[in-house]
């Protein structure tokens, strides 16, 4: 199959002239030849056009790993502080995560739904987090008295003052969440803005890559679905602040291991041994050897010895009296 791949220029011209309708006069009649083909096709069956608008690169392990840690923990404490706050049983389960366009994020959620914009601190980034309506029922009738009991899941609008009311309990949630984040990067979380349209925030190009985590929350005998949105920039600085915990983890078992090498070595046996110098002698004189013979050695008394430790010549020694027995001193 012949395929064509269009660069970034062709594209843009492409896209501006098909939201214009001005396309040149050539590009017209090519069209329209293409269309008076057999079939109508504009596009043959056997060419295609590739337009690599956006490449959506594979989630790594390591980002998987991390996230599901941070949102394991923000659903154990955050169960936790919500529970005391609200005076009901609030739980949290992870589901998951998925990875998607921004624009085709915000056209899964449903609508209208509690929608939220989390600031991260001085990074210039958001995280989404979207409450489904039933949730925020439920919450709010907590709030006001009403009770844990089984909310109906008949969808209907959000009020601004139901909005003004949680604001309180996402606080809560920037607040676990930093916290839960702040074992591998330090952010700071605060409310930036607050819709319960979310087609109308369109805080990030339609083309923005983002990962998705899946979480359900019960309040009381109701369960509702959270979403969060956490965009690719993001994710970068937690790649890089993975990378540098990791390289310092290395670091340090590297350390502990030599460390723990030095103190094992102290306990090697060795074999410490003091030598004169050799000396050469025939084989028929050493065949020649008898009991009670005395062998002339090329060494003198003054003369040091060799210590070898481990058969490795280390030092040189003079032979000494210790005590009743022979000793060497290091020279």
């Amino acid at each position: 199959m012949n395929e064509k791949i269009l660069s970034q220029e062709e594209i843009n011209a492409l896209l501006d002239a098909v939201g214009t309708d001005q396309l040149s006069v050539g590009d017209r009649r090519e069209r329209r030849s293409r269309e008076d083909q057999p079939g109508g096709s504009v596009a043959s069956p056997g060419k295609r056009n590739l337009f690599p608008l956006v490449r959506v690169q594979t989630l790594t392990k390591d980002i998987q790993a991390a996230l599901a840690l941070i949102f394991d923990a923000f659903a154990h404490k955050g169960s936790s502080t919500l529970s005391t706050t609200l005076r009901t049983h609030i739980n949290f389960r992870f589901d998951g995560m998925d990875q998607m366009l921004y624009g085709e994020f915000i056209e899964s959620l449903p609508e209208p739904s509690s929608m939220w914009y989390l600031g991260v601190g001085s990074h210039e980034q958001h995280v989404a987090v979207c409450l489904e309506p039933v949730l925020v029922q439920s919450i709010i009738s907590v709030m006001m008295g009403g009770g844990n009991s089984l909310v109906s899941k008949a969808r209907r609008n959000i009020t601004e003052l139901e909005q003004t009311v949680l604001e309180s309990v996402i606080l809560v949630f920037c607040r676990e969440l930093q916290h839960a984040w702040g074992r591998t990067m330090e952010i700071d979380l605060d409310i930036d803005n607050r819709e319960t349209r979310p087609r109308l925030l369109q805080v990030y190009p339609p083309n923005e890559v983002i990962v998705t985590i899946h979480m359900s929350m019960r309040v009381g005998a109701t369960e509702g679905e959270i979403v969060w949105g956490i965009p690719a920039p993001l994710l970068k600085l937690l790649q890089v602040s993975i990378n540098q915990q990791s390289q310092l983890e290395n670091r340090e078992k590297l350390s502990q291991m030599v460390q723990k090498l030095k103190e094992n070595a102290f306990s090697f046996p060795t074999t410490l041994s003091a030598r004169l110098v050799e000396t050469p002698i025939s084989v028929r004189d050493l065949l020649a050897l008898d009991e009670g013979q005395v062998i002339k050695l090329e060494h003198r008394i003054a003369d040091p010895v060799v210590v070898t430790v481990n058969n490795l010549q280390k030092m040189h020694g003079q032979i000494v009296r210790s005590s009743d027995r022979r000793a060497v001193k290091v020279l």
